[in-house]
């Protein structure tokens, strides 16, 4: 009896027409019940996301063609990407909490809280691995070239609150693709769209603050090949008329 009872929810739990046949509204419920009973899943069907949900989506796997229809069908060129919110959350609940082992209970620190989280745009993204095909649709299609967000590659990571704290800007983000050629390209791309080469990050740093300091602090140190990627970037950077946040055009 219990075998032939497991088979019959087997049955019906592979086929919901079996109980939309059903004309008897209590037997119906009946099924329903016993399903669920049984540790049958029931699985809802997928949001649909929104048309800048499906950008960042696109532009992540560097699909042009994709990018370009969407904006068409009027996708914002300048979404951001959300995902990394649920990390800066947790963050900031434990900056403004302790787990206090002897009460059993959170402490509330009097920390500063955390600054609001500003996803990146999807123009960030593209210029943060290099997608120069994708960063010019998006440059074609509107998106501002200045605006600032967390570090895409933070906001997918194990970061500290501090890392999703700074924001950084396209020009900047164009620095850190990991290929030589890319990083240029992308940078006179941007630059050559009206990129402002001396815009603040949010920690007062400018561009050309951040290519210094990281062509001086590696850790482990930058190979001969990595010091001239650096100086090039630098090198870039200051015939488009880059400024230190002291406002100066050097390191002194």
């Amino acid at each position: 009896m219990i075998h032939e009872s497991s088979a019959f929810l087997f049955a019906v739990s592979n086929t919901a027409k079996s109980v939309a046949a059903l004309t008897d509204f209590r037997m119906k419920i009946f099924l329903c019940l016993a399903l669920l009973y049984s540790g049958v899943g029931v699985q809802a069907r997928p949001a649909h996301l929104s048309l800048n949900a499906q950008l960042v989506q696109r532009v992540k796997t560097n699909d042009v063609i994709g990018a370009k229809r969407l904006l068409q069908r009027g996708a914002s060129p300048n979404a951001r990407d959300d995902s990394g919110r649920r990390l800066w959350r947790d963050l900031s609940r434990s900056r403004a909490m302790k787990w206090n082992p002897r009460t059993h209970r959170y402490d509330h620190l009097n920390a500063k809280p955390m600054k609001p989280f500003v996803g990146p745009t999807v123009l960030m993204i593209s210029a943060r691995n290099g997608l120069l095909q994708v960063a010019t649709v998006l440059l074609d299609g509107g998106a501002q070239r200045n605006l600032t967000g967390v570090d895409p590659a933070e906001a997918d990571s194990n970061s500290t609150d501090t890392d999703l704290e700074t924001h950084y800007t396209p020009l900047v983000m164009a620095m850190l693709s990991g290929s030589y050629r890319r990083d240029i390209e992308m940078m006179r791309l941007l630059l050559s769209r009206g990129a402002d080469v001396n815009a603040r990050l949010s920690n007062g740093m400018t561009a050309l603050d951040s290519a210094l300091g990281w062509s001086t602090k590696s850790i482990p140190p930058h190979s001969p090949e990595q010091k001239q990627h650096w100086v090039a970037i630098v090198e870039i950077l200051r015939a488009a008329g880059a400024k230190t946040s002291c406002g100066s055009a050097t390191d002194k």
